[in-house]
């Protein structure tokens, strides 16, 4: 009797291990996908208390030495050694600075979700496109000084109605997408200094850079297609055209028939 309950509980012990095997697996397995889907990364943050223009004294984190060079880099976590009393969710700025971070990483809302203020300075950052900005609804502030930039799309503002600092200073921009700032209404100033297009100096004078980015750096052929099929215009015109055809060959067949008559 004894020896037939210790082989019961051995079975169950096995029972027990081929279950959590099978567990481990899966896990395993979901690790390994996870880890080939994104180069997962953690921000070590330095917090402190900032003055950021416009900003009042506000809670940030700054990122130094950051080597980004993949556009599906997401952002795990960030460090918790918060000043004393805060919390992520007390960080208004980010500033990544003097690293390698050619694009804008993934998931920065999930460790940061109240960002006002996005600094990326030095970075070499090479491309930004609207859903880089769109986890941020409430930012005020965007400075993406000093980096590798050569093309922003006209419709790169349009998630960030509440914006009203811009500063593109120090890059290479060469084509900027129509319509570029008529999505933020509260813009008090904008840089576009030291660019390869242009190099508008006075930060307030918002409509004359309207115009010189306009007609200094205009939109490639690739922008002003792409808006033309999104804006639905093309496909307008087509159908009015097509529909203008068929009247047309309508009333061709009506006087062929009189003229048979």
């Amino acid at each position: 009797m004894v020896i037939l309950l210790e082989i019961k509980q051995d079975q169950q012990h096995l029972v027990f291990l081929i279950m959590c095997w099978k567990h481990l697996v899966k896990i395993c397995i979901a690790l390994a996908i996870f880890i080939h889907q994104y180069d997962a990364i953690v921000f070590d943050c330095l917090y402190s208390m900032e003055d950021w223009v416009i900003l009042d004294k506000v809670y940030g984190c700054t990122v130094k030495n950051l080597k980004i060079q993949k556009g599906d880099t997401s952002v795990i976590a960030v460090t918790k050694d918060h000043l004393k009393g805060k919390t992520s969710k007390d960080v208004e700025t980010l500033n990544i600075e003097n690293s390698t971070c050619t694009t804008i990483p993934k998931n920065i809302e999930k460790s940061l979700p109240n960002l006002k203020g996005l600094r990326i300075a030095q970075a070499r950052l090479q491309s930004i496109e609207s859903d880089d900005l769109k986890p941020f609804p409430a930012l005020r502030i965007l400075c993406l000084w000093a980096n590798q930039l050569q093309t922003l799309d006209g419709n790169l503002l349009i998630n960030n109605p509440k914006l009203e600092f811009l500063n593109f200073g120090s890059n290479h921009i060469r084509h900027v997408g129509p319509n570029f700032l008529d999505h933020t209404k509260n813009l008090i100033a904008v840089y576009f200094e030291e660019n390869t297009c242009t190099n508008h100096t006075n930060q307030f004078a918002i409509d004359e850079l309207k115009h010189e980015l306009a007609v200094k750096c205009p939109p490639s052929f690739q922008m002003v297609e792409i808006a033309l099929i999104n804006s639905g215009k093309l496909a307008t015109k087509n159908d009015d055209f097509e529909n203008k055809i068929k009247l047309l060959e309508d009333r061709i067949s009506e006087l062929e028939q009189h003229a048979r008559k």
